[in-house]
């Protein structure tokens, strides 16, 4: 989980009303766009830049322009952080990027309102003008400050998590009935870890993320601390007999980084891994009166940034307009690898909606997959007060 989400941005728009002869005159306002925190480095503003001029040309082949202030914002951000960050390059070439980034902002509000007008042609035409200049850009910027952060960890020496889990001994599990487990939450080499020692994230400072060994029953739990420092306690309520295993999910303070610690429920014989007959690919789901269909704008590689959509509607095809935000969000992603120890963890593309804001049917993400091979995706929502769950499985293709 992101403290805050890869882009954040806010778009207004208003009409004024005719006064006398004169003509109503459309009002555009875009405030700044800022980059969330996983962009560090020229390369992650990058990935995404790639991916929004994806997204962008896909608008304009289809004529779908009410997306387009977002797109073109979001854009224009990442430009302005790779120009604020690009301090290795100096004399015409900085020049000219500032002058390609700056060309490209001033655009902002002129095709927002060619988009708001449906003058697609016109639109076209312009984009074209940009795109030159993100190529300008481009040119400007060494080969190796083009590197993501995560392509580039594999050039370093690693950074291992710190976080670990040590539970007491084990209720045995009964499909039906609650299960209450009590761990200590440490820090290596023997730290305990607390709410204070950790960064609220999604509303939470501790979630605990539970699948079976065949993925077929999740559960997302948030831990509560004791008396003891260090020490937690986990409930939930099993549907199934077998394997369990719980991933931590939690962001210390002393690394500010998202970790995923994980142990059995069960004691386990071997090693656990999902079977092979519960790989089972799908990108369309369907569940307590909802049904969802994933698309991604390329195929799914490891270590490659991938826009992603879901829409979601009724089992006869009605959109659904009335997600609640839940945990901050108005959608969270689980994916478990098939080695049953990989997380994908996946939150919407966009700023944290407010209590009172609606979602659907269409919900923004942006996934690096870690793990090559099959993913089960667990889908949550909540609508008229009530979590919903919708399974999903993907398969990701090793790194070209």
């Amino acid at each position: 989980m992101r403290p805050i989400s890869p882009t954040i941005f806010i778009f207004v728009v208003a009409a004024a009303s005719s006064v006398g002869d004169a003509p109503a005159q459309e009002t555009v306002s875009l405030p700044e766009v800022v980059c969330g925190s996983d962009i560090v480095t020229v390369g992650d503003a990058w990935d995404y830049i790639k991916v929004e001029r994806s997204e962008i040309a896909a608008l304009l082949q289809h004529g779908d322009l009410v997306k387009w202030p977002q797109r073109i914002a979001a854009l224009t951000a990442h430009l302005r952080f790779i120009d604020r960050k690009a301090t290795f390059i100096f004399g015409k070439a900085r020049t000219q990027l500032h002058d390609a980034v700056a060309t490209v902002a001033a655009e902002q509000l002129p095709t927002a309102r060619l988009a708001l007008a449906g003058d697609a042609a016109a639109l076209r035409e312009q984009w074209r003008d940009i795109e030159a200049s993100v190529r300008l850009v481009e040119k400007q910027l060494p080969d190796e400050a083009l590197i993501s952060t995560t392509s580039l960890a594999h050039l370093l020496p690693p950074s291992f998590p710190i976080l670990g889990a040590k539970f007491g001994s084990r209720p045995e599990l009964r499909p039906g009935e609650p299960a209450t487990f009590t761990f200590r939450l440490v820090a290596y080499p023997e730290k305990n870890i607390g709410p204070a020692e950790l960064v609220e994230s999604h509303g939470a400072k501790l979630h605990a993320l539970i699948a079976d060994q065949t993925l077929g029953d999740y559960h997302h739990e948030h831990p509560q601390p004791t008396a003891t420092p260090g020490e937690w306690t986990l409930t939930f309520t099993p549907r199934r007999s077998g394997h369990y295993r719980v991933w931590l999910n939690a962001v210390p303070l002393e690394s500010g980084r998202e970790e995923f610690p994980y142990a059995n429920l069960v004691v386990a014989e071997g090693y656990l891994q999902v079977p092979e007959a519960a790989r089972i690919e799908s990108l369309t789901a369907e569940a307590d009166g909802l049904r969802g269909v994933l698309t991604f704008a390329a195929p799914l590689r490891t270590d490659e940034l991938t826009a992603a959509k879901l829409t979601l509607t009724t089992p006869d095809g009605q959109p659904v307009r009335g997600l609640e935000p839940y945990m901050e969000a108005f959608a969270h992603l689980v994916g478990i690898a098939e080695n049953y120890a990989n997380v994908l963890h996946i939150h919407p593309h966009g700023a944290t909606p407010k209590a009172d804001e609606r979602g659907g049917p269409d919900i923004d993400f942006r996934l690096r997959p870690q793990t090559s091979g099959f993913h089960k995706l667990f889908l949550q929502v909540r609508l008229d007060g009530r979590v919903r769950t919708l399974a999903f499985g993907i398969r990701v293709a090793p790194q070209s």
